[in-house]
Order: C-alpha cells, then sequence, then structure tokens
C-alpha cells in the first residue's frame, strides 16, 4: 500500500478499533483546511460561484 510507512510506525500500538477511529477522523480533519483555503481564494478573487 502507498504510504504506509507511518502505519507501520503506529500499527503496534492501535487496536483495530482506534485504527478504524484514525482512518475515517483523519480525513475529515484534513477536509475543513482545504474546503476553507479554497473558500478565501473564491472570496478573495471575487470568483463567481453562479452557474450562468
Amino acid at each position: 500500500m502507498a504510504h504506509s510507512a507511518a502505519r507501520a510506525v503506529i500499527a503496534p500500538r492501535l487496536r483495530f478499533s482506534s485504527y478504524l477511529v484514525l482512518r475515517i477522523l483523519i480525513p475529515l480533519i484534513a477536509y475543513i483546511p482545504i474546503s476553507m483555503s479554497y473558500t478565501l481564494v473564491n472570496v478573495a478573487f471575487s470568483l463567481p460561484l453562479g452557474g450562468k
């Protein structure tokens, strides 16, 4: 699996349930700054958000 270096380091310390929680929460936490930066770029440059 690609990018599994961090998983190999922390895998011995995690149970399966905590591993699943990390797999679900990390993308959700990463989504917030990505979406905020996209929104702020649109607002800063007054990009038209309408379809027409």
